[in-house]
Parts: C-alpha cells; sequence; structure tokens
C-alpha cells in the first residue's frame, strides 16, 4: 500500500471511493464494478456475447478451468492433459495437473485423472528430433497417441473418458522453458480435427 501511495495516487483513491461504498461482497452476488470490468474484458478481447468468470487466484483459475471443460465434453471424470515440468498451482488438484517432481508425491495424477506428456523443450529434446520443427511435431504425435491410447479404453468399456483438454501454462520459472515450436499446436488441432471426423462418418 506504501508503493501505492507514492506512485498511484488514483488507484488509492479510487480503493477509497470504492470501500465507502462497499468493502466486501461474495462471489455469490453481483457488484456494480465487477460486471463493469466483464464488459471491458469481453470488449477487448472481441468476445462478442461471451461471459467472465472470476476466480480467487491461479490455482482456483486451473480448476474452474478443468470443472469447465469437463462440463461441455459431457465427460465429468474425463482425463486430462498436462505438461511434464509445469506449475498449475498449490492446491492438491493443481498439483496433480503440475508436471513438477517435488510436489508428485503429495498429489495422486491418476485419482485426478491426469496424465503427462514430455514437453516440446527444443533445446533438449525429449524426443529424437534434428529441429525445432522436427521436435514440435514429435511432441504432437506423442500426445495423439496419448489421446488415442485413452479414446481406445474407453471404447474396451473400462470407464476411462477424455476430456480433450491439452493445458498451456508455461513451465516453472525456473527452467526459463522457451515458446514451444508452432508444430505442437497445429498437430494437436489436426489430430481433434481428424477424430471428429472419424465420428461422424
Amino acid at each position: 500500500m506504501q508503493q501505492s501511495r507514492t506512485s498511484a495516487p488514483a488507484v488509492v483513491g479510487a480503493l477509497r471511493a470504492q470501500a465507502e461504498r462497499l468493502c466486501f461482497v461474495t462471489n455469490a452476488w453481483g457488484a456494480e464494478p465487477r460486471a463493469r470490468l466483464a464488459q471491458l474484458l469481453l470488449e477487448k478481447s472481441g468476445f462478442e456475447g461471451g461471459r467472465v468468470f472470476f476466480t480467487l487466484g491461479g490455482a482456483d483459475a486451473n480448476e474452474h478451468a478443468v470443472k469447465f471443460a469437463r462440463q461441455v465434453s459431457g465427460k465429468p471424470h474425463g482425463w486430462v492433459i498436462t505438461r511434464e515440468r509445469s506449475y498449475h498451482g498449490a492446491s492438491y488438484a493443481a498439483m496433480a495437473l503440475s508436471g513438477d517432481a517435488r510436489t508428485s508425491a503429495q498429489a495422486d495424477a491418476a485419482a485426478y485423472r491426469v496424465l503427462h506428456v514430455p514437453p516440446p523443450y527444443a533445446y533438449r529434446c525429449p524426443f529424437p528430433a534434428g529441429d525445432d520443427a522436427a521436435c514440435g511435431r514429435a511432441a504432437a504425435e506423442h500426445i495423439a497417441a496419448v489421446i488415442d491410447s485413452l479414446a481406445t479404453v474407453a471404447l474396451r468399456g473400462m470407464g476411462q473418458e477424455l476430456a480433450g483438454e491439452e493445458s498451456s501454462v508455461a513451465g516453472m520459472q525456473r527452467y526459463r522453458l522457451p515458446a514451444r515450436p508452432p508444430a505442437v499446436d497445429g498437430g494437436v488441432a489436426a489430430h481433434h480435427r481428424r477424430q471428429r471426423h472419424a465420428r461422424h462418418l
């Protein structure tokens, strides 16, 4: 707050004005400032007709993202695929989503129906690849193979379902991972298109 007083008096003034009107409101209720912010976010994003869901923090946001993916797909126990050496938060579900070896023993990823795949880390690619593009393609092919294996198990009637969310949360800051090769996103998207086409045949 001291920093705000010296560098952003407008922020302090806005906080004071809001506190005089309403100090706190639960997420279960509407609030005029939150509604205005939601409208601004929709306008800036160009997401016409969209809706905004406010959360309490990063782990909370990630858990809600998984919840929404499962609700939309109609698979409440659907699998989620995330990257090894990734960080999604400190709650138990977020630790299960994270591919962080330091916390993997504290949260059973399989119990949360989470699978981890190697990251498209072109500098030390976990796949046999000669360049960034080849590493990206190999990573996408591996994700596709994991998706196919889950779908095969589901078809065999073993109760395995796939939410189909591939997390793109950045890796832990200590590793400073570079941006993933474009082939990863393109390859995974192409695989999803082929699956949708096959289901309509």
